[in-house]
């Protein structure tokens, strides 16, 4: 009975060794955190000895760096989550989700496929692949780029050097600096604003804005959102009071809901609901909607029945009348005339004239006006080119050579509009006011060039 007593004995004990340690592995794996102390080298993660627990962190352990602190080396394990504080920074290579706290900086290299969370003034200075959320001031300054889904959160920013490869949405007043560059698309929302370069498309939301900035692709407006002093190489659709000021759409635009321009396309572009036309449209104009054109279009323009025309247009105008159209009448045919003069496109203006006979009378177009302009066009002796299209720095051929001769740009024409002829386009210009003094032979320089 004593045997029987003494076995069943030391099987529970060897039971209860064994519980024993199986809970004590279970409680080293789900152990809260490890803090790195330096009690070993003072930098490498791979050392145990800089751990407060005398070992490197497991998979399921949550690790933390603090103030202070710069670690390097390559970490063994796949940390739970790793987490810098204070002004300690990561110099070495990690696996895991990463969080940068309170002015941390990572220097080092995370592997691809996790998290990234830069929080209270923290920064990146290195090439990133993964999810990568910047908040509270954080910033992006790697110029190695940053791959992935990229966020930037609470007046976070990506920085001068910046570069982001992939997608990026910028909320909360935080920002795109100048030199910063998105390789891809870009959502501003909440009063965020961009002042470098988006590579794509760019969509603004809710008062976001460019300021300075460029998108290579098209950009869309919404919400009181606007671009100032910046360039679209894209098309640009404006909507909800949106609206371009001082700044060029390369392409498109349409302007809805009260949006206006204010800047300069140098395509066509389409007005609607009440928008309208402060300054300048190079190409074709289409107003809709009680939309109106206070500015210039240097193409042709079509009013809808509703819409109005207060500036100035100078190829044809098409006003349709609630589903009947007639071109260039009354005060419009009169304004187009002028609009030939002033150019010097004297034989257009009479043909113009020829064609609404009815609109025009001696007291208000002077023959003598016409006759003095054509004098003043040839005082040089020389003709005067017919430039057929448009002129700039890398332009080359016959229209160029003939432009040399005519602003005696060099002895003999090369036909390369090289930084000669641009100076000597801006003489040009810089005499015939109110032409923009930009060196480049646009619609207007080229209609005072011609005859």
């Amino acid at each position: 009975m004593k045997k029987k007593i003494l076995v069943l004995s030391f099987m529970v004990a060897i039971v209860v060794f064994f519980c024993f340690l199986f809970f004590v592995s279970i409680s080293h794996a789900c152990a809260c955190t490890v803090t790195f102390d330096g009690g070993g080298d003072g930098h490498s993660l791979s050392d145990g000895d800089n751990w407060d627990t005398d070992a490197e962190p497991s998979v399921s352990e949550d690790v933390i760096i603090p103030d202070g602190f710069d670690v390097d080396g390559v970490a063994s394990n796949a940390y739970f989550s790793l987490n810098f504080y204070g002004l300690s920074t990561l110099g070495g290579t990690v696996i895991g989700d990463v969080v940068f706290n309170e002015s941390s900086r990572n220097y080092g290299t995370i592997t691809s496929g996790y998290t990234v969370t830069f929080n209270d003034d923290s920064m990146n200075v290195r090439a990133i692949n993964g999810a990568v959320i910047f908040n509270g001031s954080s910033l992006n300054a790697t110029n190695s780029g940053i791959t992935g889904t990229i966020t930037f959160n609470d007046s976070s920013q990506n920085y001068t050097v910046g570069v982001v490869t992939g997608d990026a949405t910028f909320n909360d007043n935080s920002f795109n600096n100048s030199g910063g560059v998105v390789s891809n698309d870009a959502i501003f929302n909440n009063s965020s604003y961009n002042s470098g370069t988006v590579s794509n498309d760019a969509t603004f939301n809710d008062t976001s804005f460019m300021e300075g900035g460029t998108v290579s692709g098209d950009a869309v407006f919404y919400n009181l959102s606007y671009t100032h002093l910046s360039t679209i190489h894209g098309g640009a659709i404006f909507n909800d009071q949106s609206y371009s000021n001082g700044s060029t759409v390369l392409g498109n635009a349409v302007f809805n809901n009260t949006s206006y321009n204010n800047g300069n396309v140098s395509s066509d572009a389409t007005f609607n609901n009440s928008s309208h036309n402060d300054t300048t449209v190079d190409g074709d104009a289409t107003f809709n909607d009680t939309s109106s054109n206070l500015g210039t279009v240097n193409s042709d323009a079509t009013f809808a029945c509703t819409a109005t025309n207060s500036g100035t247009v100078i190829g044809t105008v098409m006003q349709l009348v609630c589903g009947s159209s007639h071109s260039s009448s009354g005060t419009a045919a009169i304004a187009r005339y002028d609009n030939l003069i002033n150019m010097g496109k004297i034989i257009e203006a009479e043909q113009f004239k020829n064609e609404f006979p009815n609109q025009f009378s001696p007291v208000i177009i002077k023959e003598t006006s016409v006759l003095n302009l054509n004098t003043e066009i040839n005082l040089s002796g020389i003709p005067r080119c017919l430039i057929s299209s448009n002129l700039k720095v890398g332009s080359t051929g016959e229209e160029v050579k003939c432009l040399q001769n005519f602003l005696k740009v060099v002895p003999s024409a090369t036909g390369f509009f090289g930084p000669k002829t641009k100076g000597a386009v801006v003489l040009f210009q810089k005499n015939h006011p109110p032409l923009k003094q930009d060196g480049v032979v646009g619609p207007l320089t080229r209609a005072k060039l011609n005859y």
